[in-house]
C-alpha cells in the first residue's frame, strides 16, 4: 500500500513550498529527494519510477557499474539513483565523484537522487553538480507522515488495528516523533499487536522490534532450527552479519554461487565462516532479510542493521576486538563515512567505554542516528559541548537536515545554564540553537525557561526557526502561557513572518482553545486580502494543519470572521480574494458543512466574493460540489438569494451565468433548477418587475425554444398561462427577427457602447489615481487587471485588435504606456497566463 507524501521543496528558505509527487520531475535537472531513515525514500522512488516511466537503479550499484550506458535513458526523461548515503566513500574518491563521473559518460540526464538529509553535504555537492551540469540540484524533502495518513497507513497495514487508540497510546507515551516515520510506525504497530504495549525509548523499541522480525510465527515451521533458536542469539548472530555487511561496504548477501555473487554482495559462504554453529543460514530465513533478487537478500532496513551491529560491535569490544583495529574501519581522518553514521552513533550508545570518542567524532551524527533519551548528566553536556564546537566550527553542520526529533537526552536540568545561555546569545548559531529548542518539547525542563522562550517567540527579528521551535517547546509541554494574549501579540505587530507563527502555534496548541476571531484574523493575515498583501505570503500551505484541526462547528464561526474582513475592505464588485485565501475559504467550507445546520445567507456571505476556480481544485471543492448537489433544497435557497439579489450588474442573467457559478461549481443553475425557479415564479399571483425579468433569462438560459424537452415546455407554458406579462416576455423570445431587427440591433449595440464607455471611463478614474504605482510594477492589483485585458480574458474588450490596442480601447494611450512598463517590472502578463492556463 502507498501512501503519497508531502514534498517542501527550498525547505528553511524564502522560496519554501509544498510540491506533488508529480511535479519532481518538472523541477529542475538534479533534484535530491532528502528524508531521515526510514522515512520511505525508497518507496517513493519506486513511485516515480511508475509514474514517469524512469529508469531506477540502487546508489550503490550504480556506483560500482563500470559501463553505466545501460542505464541510459530517453532525452528528457529522469534517472533515478537511490540511496546515495549507502555508499561507502572514502578520501581517495568520494562516492559523488564516481556517480558524477558515470552521470558524464551518459551525457548527464536528468537525474532524482535519494539521500539521508543528514548524510547529504549541500554546499560541497551543490557545486560538484553545478560544474557539471550547469545548475544547482533542487533539494526536496519528504515530510513525515501527517495525523490522517498515519491512520490511512496503520488501516492499509493490519485491519485488527485501531488507529486512532494506537495513535492515542503513541501521544500519551510521548512518541509522536515516531509515527510520522513508515518504518517506525509499522515496528510500533507489530509491537502494539504483539504486547498490547508500546516502548518508551527508541532503543526499547528496536529492542522489541527485531525480537518480532526473528519470530517464526508459522506453525507449520515450528520445528524449525529457527523456531528452536533463541532470540537472543538470532539477534547476535543477525548483529554479526550486519557488521561484516556494513563495514565491508556491502550490500547485502548473495546464497547462490560464491563466484558468481553479485559486485556488492558477499557470499554466503564467507559469513559462514565466521560463525561456526551454522547460525548464519538460520538468520537469514528470519524476516531480518528480506529479498532484493533472485539468491540476493539485503537487510530488512538499514537502521535495523545498524542497531543490531553496534549491539554485537559494544559486546566484541568488552570481550576481545580492539578498539583501535575497529575504528580504524569506521573513522576516516578523525570523522565519520556518511554510510557508516548511524553504526557509529549506535556503538556510542551501547558502548560506554567509546561514547565520548563517538560523540567526539560525531556529535550530530551520534544525536541524529543513536537514542540520547537515557545518558547520563555528564554525557549529556559533553555532547552539547561537542556540538557547540562543531557549530563553531562549521555553522551550517546540519545542512539540509531539518528533521531531528529524538533530542529529548540533551534538555536536563543540570545543564539549564548553558541552553539558556546558547539560546540567548547573540552570537548563536541557529541551527545549533533550533536543534536545543527542539530538545526541550516534554521536557521538565521547559518550565525554567519560559522567559526566554516568549521572548524569541516575540522577536520578530530572531530566525524563524528558532521561534517557531520555542512555541512549538511551550505547547507540546503543557506550559501554561495566556496563548490568546501572544497571539494577539503577534497578529498585531503586521510582518509575514508574525503571521505564520501565529498560525502555525493556534495548530499546534488546538483551534478549540482560541476563539474564532483570533483564528479567523490569523488566516487572513497569513493569506493577505489585498493584492499587495498576497505578495508577502511566500509560504504556502502554512495553514493547512491549522484549518485541517479546526472542528465543524468552528470552521463556520471561522468563516463568519474572514468574510466580515473580506467585506470591511469595500472594493469593488469585480474584485475577489486572490488564490491562496480563497483556498484556505474552501477547506473551511468542506469541514463547516459537517457542522450544525447552515442557512443559506450565511453559507452565501462565506463565498460571495471568491471565485473558486482560484482555489486549488481539490479535494475540498470536490466535496463541497457534492454536498450542494445532494442537498437540492438548501442548494436553492442559496440559489434563490442570488438570483433576487438587485445589486448586481446584469440582473439575473448575470447571476446565472456568471455569479453562482463563479463562487462555486455546484451552484450552477441546472435544467432541473430552472425549472423550479420557473414553475415557482408562475405559481406566484402578482409578479413585480424583477421577477418577470427573471423569469424571461431562466428562459434564455435553456437554450433554443426549438429543443425544449416536454418538461421544460410545460413549465413554460404554466408561466405563460397564468401571467400575460410573462407570455409577452415569452413571446419575444420565441418570435423570428422582425424586419427592423437590423435597426434594434443597431439601437441595442448602441446603448450597450454608451453603456460599455461608462464604464471604461470610470476605470480610467481608478486607474489614472495609480498610475505612479502601476508604472513601476507596485500596484499588482491593477496590473493583474491590465495584464488580463492584455491577454484577451475579457468578453466586453475587441479581440480582433491586437494586445496594445485592446489596452488603449479600454484605457487610453497614457495608461497603456504605464501598464506595459509595469508588466516588465512585475513579470507580466506571462506569469498571470501561465497560471490562468
Amino acid at each position: 500500500m502507498y501512501i503519497p507524501r508531502t514534498l517542501i521543496a527550498a525547505k528553511g528558505t524564502r522560496d519554501e513550498s509544498v510540491v506533488e509527487e508529480s511535479d519532481i520531475a518538472a523541477m529542475g535537472r538534479v533534484v535530491v529527494l532528502l528524508g531521515e531513515p526510514g522515512i520511505g525514500k525508497t518507496e517513493l522512488t519506486k513511485q516515480l519510477e511508475s509514474t514517469f516511466g524512469a529508469k531506477r537503479v540502487a546508489a550503490g550499484t550504480f556506483y560500482r557499474t563500470a559501463d553505466p550506458s545501460i542505464y541510459q535513458v530517453a532525452a528528457g526523461a529522469p534517472l533515478i539513483i537511490d540511496g546515495l548515503d549507502e555508499v561507502p566513500t572514502s578520501n581517495a574518491e568520494p562516492s559523488i565523484d564516481r556517480i558524477l563521473t558515470s552521470l558524464g559518460k551518459l551525457k548527464n540526464p536528468n537525474v532524482i537522487i535519494s539521500c539521508r538529509a543528514a548524510d547529504w553535504t549541500g554546499a560541497i555537492n551543490r557545486q560538484k553538480f553545478s560544474q557539471d551540469y550547469g545548475v544547482m540540484p533542487v533539494p526536496v524533502h519528504i515530510q513525515p507522515f501527517s495525523y490522517e495518513q498515519a491512520t490511512e497507513f496503520l488501516l492499509g497495514y493490519d485491519t485488527r488495528i485501531a488507529a486512532d487508540q494506537l495513535l492515542s497510546a503513541i501521544q500519551v507515551q510521548g512518541l509522536n516523533d515516531l509515527v510520522g516515520n513508515p518504518l517506525t510506525l509499522r515496528l510500533l504497530a507489530e509491537v502494539w499487536l504483539k504486547d498490547g504495549g508500546l516502548p518508551g525509548t527508541k532503543t526499547e523499541l528496536l529492542r522489541r522490534a527485531t525480537e518480532l522480525l526473528t519470530d517464526e510465527e508459522n506453525p507449520a515451521h515450528d520445528l524449525s532450527r529457527q523456531a528452536q533458536t533463541s532470540t537472543e542469539k538470532l539477534m547476535e548472530v543477525g548483529g554479526s552479519i550486519f557488521a561484516h555487511l556494513l563495514l565491508a561496504g556491502a550490500v547485502g548477501i548473495a546464497t547462490g554461487n560464491r563466484r558468481k555473487a553479485p559486485e556488492g554482495f558477499v557470499p554466503l559462504t564467507e559469513l559462514n565462516d565466521t560463525c561456526a554453529d551454522g547460525n548464519v543460514e538460520t538468520v537469514i530465513k528470519t524476516r531480518l532479510f528480506r529479498p532484493e533478487a533472485e539468491d540476493q537478500l539485503i537487510p530488512i532496513h538499514r537502521v535495523i542493521a545498524e542497531y543490531l551491529a553496534a549491539r554485537w560491535l559494544s559486546r566484541q569490544l568488552d570481550s576481545k576486538l580492539s578498539e583501535r583495529r575497529l575504528f580504524r574501519l569506521i573513522e576516516v581522518n578523525g570523522g565519520v563515512p556518511s554510510a557508516l553514521r548511524g553504526l557509529h552513533a549506535w556503538l556510542g550508545h551501547f558502548s560506554p567505554k567509546v561514547r565520548e570518542r563517538c560523540i567526539d567524532a560525531d556529535p550530530y551524527g551520534f544525536l541524529r542516528y543513536g537514542d540520547t533519551t537515557h545518558l547520563s548528566a555528564q554525557s549529556a553536556r559533553h555532547l552539547l559541548k561537542a556540538l557547540t564546537k562543531l557549530a563553531d566550527d562549521d555553522p551550517y553542520f546540519r545542512s539540509e537536515d531539518w528533521g531531528v526529533r529524538s533530542v529529548a537526552g540533551l534538555a536536563r536540568g543540570e545543564l539549564k545554564s548553558e541552553i539558556i545561555a546558547l539560546i540567548t546569545s547573540p552570537q548563536r548559531h541557529v541551527q545549533l540553537s533550533a536543534l536545543i529548542l527542539t530538545s526541550l518539547v516534554g521536557s521538565t525542563l521547559t518550565g525554567d525557561v519560559i522567559p526566554e522562550l516568549l521572548g524569541l517567540i516575540r522577536d520578530s527579528k530572531a530566525p524563524y526557526v528558532e521561534r517557531h521551535a520555542a512555541a512549538e517547546a511551550l505547547a507540546k509541554s503543557n506550559i501554561a502561557v495566556d496563548w490568546h494574549e501572544l497571539m494577539h501579540d503577534l497578529l498585531s505587530k503586521g510582518k509575514h513572518e508574525n503571521y505564520r507563527l501565529a498560525t502555525e502555534t493556534i495548530a499546534v496548541v488546538g483551534p478549540t482553545y482560541f476563539s474564532a476571531n483570533i483564528i479567523g484574523n490569523a488566516i487572513a493575515s497569513l493569506n493577505g486580502i489585498n493584492e499587495s498583501e498576497r505578495r508577502e505570503a511566500r509560504v504556502a500551505g502554512a495553514d493547512y494543519l491549522l484549518i485541517k484541526r479546526i472542528p465543524p462547528n468552528l470552521a463556520q464561526d471561522v468563516l463568519d470572521v474572514i468574510a466580515a474582513k473580506i467585506a470591511s475592505k469595500k472594493t469593488d464588485r469585480y474584485w475577489h480574494p486572490g488564490r491562496s485565501l480563497t483556498s484556505s475559504v474552501l477547506r473551511l467550507l468542506s469541514s463547516a458543512l459537517d457542522g450544525l445546520p447552515i442557512k443559506a445567507a450565511r453559507l452565501w456571505s462565506w463565498v460571495s466574493r471568491i471565485e473558486s476556480q482560484r482555489g486549488s481544485p481539490d479535494e475540498a471543492l470536490e466535496q463541497i460540489k457534492v454536498y450542494l448537489q445532494k442537498n437540492e433544497v438548501f442548494r436553492r435557497e442559496v440559489q434563490r438569494i442570488v438570483l433576487y439579489d438587485t445589486s448586481i450588474g446584469g440582473g439575473p442573467w448575470m447571476a446565472i451565468v456568471h455569479e453562482l457559478p463563479r463562487a462555486l461549481p455546484g451552484l450552477n443553475i441546472t435544467i432541473e433548477d430552472g425549472i423550479f425557479f420557473l414553475n415557482e415564479i408562475a405559481q406566484t399571483k402578482i409578479l413585480d418587475s424583477h421577477q418577470v425579468i427573471l423569469w424571461a433569462d431562466l428562459v434564455r438560459a435553456m437554450g433554443r425554444p426549438d429543443r425544449y424537452d416536454e418538461v421544460r415546455k410545460s413549465a413554460i407554458t404554466s408561466g405563460t398561462q397564468q401571467h400575460t406579462e410573462l407570455a409577452d416576455q415569452y413571446e419575444q423570445i420565441s418570435r423570428p427577427p422582425a424586419r427592423d431587427y437590423e435597426a434594434e440591433e443597431t439601437e441595442r449595440q448602441k446603448k450597450y457602447e454608451i453603456n460599455r464607455q461608462a464604464k471604461f471611463r470610470k476605470h480610467r478614474v481608478r486607474f489614472a489615481k495609480e498610475t505612479d504605482q502601476i508604472t513601476t510594477g507596485q500596484n499588482i492589483g491593477a496590473l493583474v487587471s491590465l495584464a488580463k485585458a492584455y491577454l484577451n480574458r475579457y468578453t466586453d474588450l475587441d479581440n480582433s485588435l491586437d494586445p496594445i490596442d485592446r489596452l488603449k480601447e479600454w484605457v487610453g494611450d497614457e495608461i497603456t504606456n504605464s501598464a506595459t512598463q509595469g508588466f516588465i517590472a512585475a513579470d507580466l502578463p506571462l506569469r498571470i497566463s501561465s497560471r490562468m492556463d
